[in-house]
């Protein structure tokens, strides 16, 4: 028996296997969360997003969305409350100090990485 009438190639009719990847934006989001948990900053999950405060100054706070982002190839982008883009998903580090930064948070973490 050849091995070419047991397994055939695939159609376009056969699904895709679906991989578990960082692509979509709860998964994003949490990645995030963890981050800026781990610098200090108060995190929990909101219906709308991700919940973020300033612990010694809890009235600093935003509510950081993700989306995909039309006007660039419909990638994933973390978003502020009032639509600012803040980073690709891809650039956690980058959105970890973007929050940082206008929460006027002094975390000395993340200055000196």
């Amino acid at each position: 028996m050849k091995l070419g009438k047991i397994f055939d190639r695939p159609r376009q009719t056969d699904k895709t296997p679906v991989l578990p990847t960082m692509t979509t934006n709860v998964t994003w989001l949490a990645a995030l969360g963890s981050r800026l948990t781990a610098v200090g900053l108060a995190v929990e999950a909101g219906p709308g997003g991700l919940i973020v405060r300033n612990l010694d100054t809890p009235s600093l706070a935003d509510t950081i969305k993700c989306r995909r982002r039309p006007d660039d190839g419909d990638r994933f982008w973390f978003f502020t409350s009032w639509n600012e883009a803040i980073a690709q998903v891809e650039e956690l580090d980058e959105a970890v100090l973007t929050v940082v930064g206008y929460l006027k948070y002094d975390i000395p973490a993340v200055r000196n990485k």
